[in-house]
């Protein structure tokens, strides 16, 4: 709720780190989204985050996160109403990291693949079947996501990086072959 956004922004006037992630709407067919969920979403996954850019400070050297969805680029017809926003909010994070660059502020977008919360086991009617039909066989797990997130080198400058981490640990797999890191040996030992 856009009330709860703004009472965060009030007691957190500035930060080192920002995450933004938020849960979705329902999967719908696009002719069957009714006008109030267009604006319910809208403040849900769009207006929220540009008011919470437009109101806390970045300090210089920080990070923004951005947990947005594989969806932005392979979207489904049933998911969107999430996907319209998220596609939407993404351009924007986009356009802002060039302004956030000369802070030295590195602005990620980790598109994730289905990962098994609540919410897609809600959108999923047989999980098993779902799984069979993705890559890996099987959903991320919400700890591959948050190692992910650990995985990141505070020494590299990852500017305007749009990440489709279908595949956390493959990715971090390849990051610790390219530039061996002892953190990221642990965090690989810890997915298996």
């Amino acid at each position: 709720k856009l009330d709860q956004v703004k009472e965060f922004v009030e007691k957190e006037r500035e930060t080192d780190v920002l995450v933004l992630n938020t849960g979705g709407p329902p999967a719908k067919d696009f002719y069957q989204i009714e006008e109030d969920e267009w604006y319910k979403y809208h403040n849900q996954l769009f207006y929220s985050f540009v008011y919470i850019l437009q109101n806390i400070k970045i300090n210089k050297g920080g990070y923004i996160f951005l947990i947005s969805s594989h969806q932005i680029t392979e979207p489904t017809e049933k998911m969107s109403l999430s996907v319209a926003y998220r596609t939407a909010f993404s351009s924007v994070f986009k356009i802002l990291s060039k302004g956030y660059a000369k802070d030295q502020i590195s602005c990620i977008n980790i598109a994730p693949g289905p990962i098994g919360t609540d919410r897609l086991k809600g959108l999923v009617d047989d999980m098993d079947e779902f799984q069979k039909s993705l890559p890996m066989g099987r959903v991320g797990k919400v700890k591959e996501l948050s190692l992910f997130l650990e995985a990141i080198d505070p020494k590299i400058y990852y500017q305007n990086s749009v990440i489709p981490a279908k595949n956390i640990k493959a990715y971090i797999d390849f990051i610790s072959l390219v530039k061996p890191n002892p953190k990221l040996k642990k965090i690989v030992s810890q997915l298996k």
